[in-house]
């Protein structure tokens, strides 16, 4: 349609709309030949052409009247930003480069010499044209590369583009306004283009997102305080996203920061993303509004415009490694409760499940054999708060160089076909993964062996035992010396130490680790053992411990007897005690509760 009623005519009259067709652009915005400071005068000059020309152009484009003045208009336009390119190529570096090789070919090929040349003279020329056309060669290739190359297919010249965002020489000024939904994609998905995105921008990480591409884009196409607004998955706690939080840091002032990583925002999509809207500045003394959506907020969109919802945070408190999003009185509330010892300190390290580096093989769902290489297993995903039921998998466990122990060394099929006698029914079932499990990375000596482990006299002992994503604490008590597979973690403790489990499976210990752990899709967080081992825990007297395990042995009997019965009551008995412990105040407690909500 190219025309609305307007409303003050009671909907009688029309109005055109201008031919905006031309600010819909379609390319790679991530891939440019042409830098935003190349000098676009040279092109303006040869061409007789101005800046304000083009700009003209596109503006009798948008209120062209028929057919004819806009076809006249596109077609003008064409040969301008066609001009640009061809101009513009000549001055590029290996072009640059490549003729003044040719040049110099030439006049090594062409010199006249008042003096015959000596043979030492003729070979020394000769050698040093062959090393020039040597190099011609390959820059001859290097550019041909880039110019058919796949990744320049479509790629985006802003300049060209968008005359209005130059000034009357051509320089880049700028656009006032960015707003993006950049595409998810996964780095490993990028293929060669990630070359291209080492080179050309500074928040490249292999393992990085290509949103951040699009944060150090949008910053390079702004004016100076110009407004920036995206959604996009979140890169607050990440390893990879560092850069990128150096990046905003440096070169941006937030405004507005909304995590929807608790509420399902696209139902066809399985993001939790952030909305982020910040200004091209770098006062980092300001302090921005911050809004963690829960489903309560989210079930009423008008909260979200709601400034009672919203905390104001300090850009100096997001100077650390990870961003923590917490006013003042939560960051006293999480200094308090860090004054405490760690549980590394008190209870030793924990450790992950086995890697077995190809499940499908190593992990079964009937106990095939009695053979003690055969272990009952639990997944992550298997794990309850407080108590497990027994598990129905096995994992099959060689340990590494286990084979040689048993047999000597061995060649593998030599070693195969002992195997194969000693463990018929397991190698009756691996014998279908042996090309899979051939390939993997995580192995032992021999393709059926598991990587080299140095804890598995651990897992027959009593442990607490979590999966390393949460969306609720999942703490559990399990002494039925059931093994685990990674990424699943386990604490070995001693029977008396039991009270422990109350403390993690306590509000207190969740609100801690929502503050320091990364944020999965759905509002999980990853609870790895580097998180977990940082955990506070507050000096408790042995009488307390005796009343804490006997809450705990409660709640335990009522899950073994009924997995499903309602341990409510006990479990708030545990928060009000554990609260005691830490000394929280009212004030404390109401963060901590309605923090969960």
């Amino acid at each position: 349609k190219n025309a609305y009623y307007k409303t003050d005519s009671n909907y009688t009259q029309l109005e055109t709309l201008p031919n905006i067709d031309i600010n819909i652009k379609c390319g790679n915005s991530l891939i440019s030949r042409f830098s935003l400071e190349a000098d676009l005068r040279v092109a303006l000059n040869r061409n007789n052409c101005s800046v304000e020309t083009y700009r003209n152009a596109v503006q009798t484009y948008r209120n062209a009247e028929n057919r004819e003045q806009k076809r006249a208009m596109n077609k003008l336009i064409d040969n301008i930003k066609s001009n640009f390119k061809t101009t513009l190529g000549l001055s590029d570096p290996n072009k640059t480069k490549l003729r003044q090789l040719e040049g110099e070919v030439y006049n090594l090929q062409n010199q006249t010499l008042l003096l015959e040349e000596s043979e030492d003279e003729k070979k020394i020329r000769g050698q040093r044209i062959n090393q020039l056309n040597n190099e011609i060669n390959k820059l001859k290739v290097e550019i041909e590369e880039i110019e058919n190359g796949k990744i320049y297919e479509n790629a985006f010249e802003w300049r060209f583009e968008f005359p209005e965002v130059l000034n009357d020489d051509g320089v880049f000024v700028g656009f006032d306004v960015v707003i993006g939904n950049p595409p998810y994609i996964r780095a490993e998905e990028l293929g060669d283009l990630k070359i291209y995105l080492k080179n050309k921008f500074s928040t490249f990480v292999t393992a990085g997102d290509i949103f951040y591409y699009f944060y150090e884009l949008s910053y390079s196409i702004l004016v100076n305080q110009g407004k920036f607004c995206f959604i996009n998955n979140t890169y607050d706690k990440t390893t990879a996203g560092k850069t990128l939080r150096d990046f905003v840091i440096k070169n941006f002032t937030i405004e507005k920061y909304l995590d929807m990583t608790s509420v399902v925002v696209f139902d066809e999509a399985t993001t939790y993303p952030i909305i982020f809207m910040a200004s091209k500045s770098d006062n980092i003394n300001e302090s921005f509004d911050f809004l963690k959506v829960n489903k309560t907020i989210y079930n009423d969109k008008k909260n979200i415009f709601n400034a009672e919802y919203f905390s104001r945070i300090s850009h100096q408190s997001l100077l650390a490694d990870v961003w923590h999003f917490r006013n003042d009185f939560e960051h006293e509330l999480l200094s308090r409760l860090n004054q405490n010892k760690r549980i590394i300190d008190i209870f030793g390290k924990c450790y992950r499940g086995i890697l077995t580096g190809l499940n499908e093989a190593f992990i079964i769902n009937q106990e095939i054999s009695n053979d003690q290489e055969l272990k009952p297993v639990f997944d992550g995903k298997d794990i309850k708060k407080w108590f497990t039921p027994s598990t129905s998998k096995w994992m099959i466990i060689f340990a590494s160089k286990s084979t040689q122990l048993n047999f000597g060394k061995l060649t593998e099929e030599d070693a195969l076909q002992k195997m194969k006698k000693q463990y018929a029914n397991i190698f009756n079932h691996l014998l279908n993964f042996q090309k899979k499990a051939k390939k993997r990375y995580d192995k032992g000596e021999y393709w059926w062996e598991l990587r080299n482990c140095t804890y598995y006299h651990l897992f027959p002992q009593p442990k607490i035992i979590f999966p390393n994503l949460q969306n609720s604490n999942k703490f559990c008590f399990d002494e039925s010396g059931t093994y685990l597979n990674a990424p699943a973690v386990f604490l070995p403790i001693s029977v008396k130490e039991k009270y422990l489990l109350g403390i993690l499976n306590s509000q207190v210990i969740w609100y801690f680790l929502r503050n320091i752990c990364v944020v999965r899709s759905g509002g999980y967080i990853e609870v790895k053992p580097q998180y977990f081992e940082q955990i506070p825990i507050p000096k408790i007297s042995h009488c307390d411990q005796d009343i804490l395990t006997q809450l705990v042995d409660q709640i335990l009997n009522a899950k073994k007897s009924d997995p499903n019965a309602d341990t409510t009551t006990l479990e708030t008995e545990i928060d009000q005690m554990v609260y005691q412990l830490y000394n929280l105040t009212a004030e404390e407690i109401e963060i901590i509760e309605s923090s969960s909500g």
